[in-house]
């Protein structure tokens, strides 16, 4: 099936780990926001640490930023309020703590910057000398500010980031509600349009809502996992589907 994935009508397309190298960055935010938080609300609690790869794989990556902090301190048996999508930074709530990561995150991209694969940019060139519709959606409430800053938003003719969803009222992924937000957006069948995704999550959501073409970027996942979840095509970097 990979030699057909160039000859969907359109393209939906995972930015963390797929497109951008913030994948990292974002686990490393992560970490630094829950072991803070937990030092902080229960210094005497004997808590494991946040584990880069096995925590945000297992309960964050993919999922909405609340999604994301529920299932991490359910996982250390840590109750807190739910709160309101509105919460401050610094509220003790669940939707404090996913305003507190996008803040943390935004100042380490300002800081770092945004590197680009260069195997990712040579496709989205194919895609756009094809005039092929495409489409970026993550979960990330960053997504938008991340695109500007690695300078590649001219390429999406549509953007779908945890903003949206949460304007939206869109469910979060294993959910393909996303997904099929930005397929209508860009007014395409399902049916012909390709999901690249680099989450067990997102692979899964794409195959629930019944999208043409799954392809799964490994870059350090479970080539297993991924198949798992319902990949129909698997590489390591995007310049192998040209």
């Amino acid at each position: 099936m990979q030699d057909t994935v160039l000859e969907f009508d359109a393209y939906i397309i995972d930015l963390d780990g797929v497109v951008t190298d913030t994948a990292v960055l974002h686990a490393r935010t992560w970490k630094a926001l829950l072991d803070g938080f937990v030092g902080e609300a229960h210094p005497d609690a004997e808590v494991k640490p946040f584990r880069t790869s096995e925590d945000y794989q297992q309960h964050i990556r993919g999922r909405s930023h609340v999604d994301g902090v529920r299932r991490y301190l359910q996982s250390r048996a840590i109750e807190l309020p739910e709160g309101k999508p509105g919460d401050p930074e610094h509220a003790h709530t669940m939707h404090g703590l996913a305003k507190r990561k996008s803040v943390m995150f935004g100042k380490a991209i300002t800081e770092r910057g945004v590197n680009v694969f260069s195997g990712s940019k040579r496709f989205l060139d194919h895609l756009d000398a094809a005039s092929r519709p495409t489409a970026l959606v993550t979960a990330s409430r960053n997504g938008a500010m991340v695109l500007e800053r690695a300078g590649i938003a001219h390429r999406f003719d549509v953007v779908v980031d945890g903003l949206t969803l949460e304007r939206e009222r869109l469910e979060p992924q294993p959910s393909p509600a996303g997904f099929q937000f930005a397929a209508a957006w860009l007014g395409v069948t399902p049916a012909w349009t390709v999901v690249i995704e680099a989450t067990e999550a997102g692979v899964a959501a794409g195959r629930e809502g019944g999208f043409g073409c799954v392809v799964g970027v490994l870059r350090g996942n479970s080539r297993a996992a991924l198949r798992a979840a319902g990949a129909d095509v698997l590489v390591d970097d995007l310049a192998e589907l040209l």
